[in-house]
C-alpha cells in the first residue's frame, strides 16, 4: 500500500487541514474540485500553478478537438468528391469520417502533449499537478485519494481520524 494513498468511506465528509495541499504553507484559496464534500485548500502561488497546468491541458485538448472536426470535414468533403454527394447520405460515411476526425484529434493531442513536455520540464516551478486525485478504489464504497506531498497525508490522516 502506498503510503500516499488514503482509502475513505465514499460519501464521508473530509476534514482538509487548512494548509496547502502541495507546499503546506497556509492555504488561502479552494481549489474548484470538490472532494468528500469540501474544496481542496492551496496557496495563492499553489493554486496558480495548478490553474496553469490545467488551463495548458484544456488548450492542447481543445486544439486537438478542433483539427480532429476538421479532419472528419475533409473526410466527409473527399467522400462527397470522390463517390459522388449522395454518398453523403450514408451513414458509414459519417461514422467514417467521425472515426477520421477522432484518431486525427488523438494524434494531435499526443504530438502537442510531447512538444509541451519540453516546456514543462523548463517551466518546472511554474506548473504543478494536482496536490490530491482520486484514484480508482478495488472496494465499493471506498474512494481512494492519492496525495503528492506524504506530509499533507499525515496531516489529513489526523484530522479524519485514519490509522
Amino acid at each position: 500500500m502506498s503510503k500516499n494513498i488514503v482509502r475513505v468511506r465514499a460519501g464521508k465528509a473530509l476534514v482538509w487541514p487548512q494548509v496547502c495541499v502541495l507546499c503546506l504553507s497556509a492555504a488561502t484559496k479552494k481549489d474548484l474540485e470538490i472532494i468528500g464534500g469540501k474544496h481542496v485548500p492551496y496557496c495563492d502561488n499553489c493554486h496558480a500553478k495548478v490553474q496553469r497546468l490545467r488551463s495548458w491541458q484544456d488548450g492542447a485538448f481543445m486544439i486537438a478537438v478542433m483539427i480532429g472536426a476538421v479532419g472528419a470535414l475533409f473526410a466527409l468533403i473527399g467522400s462527397g468528391i470522390e463517390e459522388g454527394w449522395l454518398e453523403l447520405i450514408r451513414v458509414q460515411t459519417w461514422l467514417l469520417a467521425g472515426g477520421v476526425g477522432m484518431i486525427m484529434g488523438g494524434i494531435v493531442y499526443v504530438i502537442i502533449w510531447l512538444l509541451l513536455l519540453p516546456l514543462r520540464l523548463l517551466f518546472y516551478s511554474k506548473v504543478a499537478k494536482p496536490g490530491v486525485k482520486i484514484v480508482k478504489a478495488k472496494k465499493p464504497g471506498v474512494t481512494a485519494l492519492r496525495f503528492s506531498n506524504p506530509e499533507y497525508v499525515e496531516l489529513f490522516r489526523e484530522a479524519n481520524g485514519l490509522a
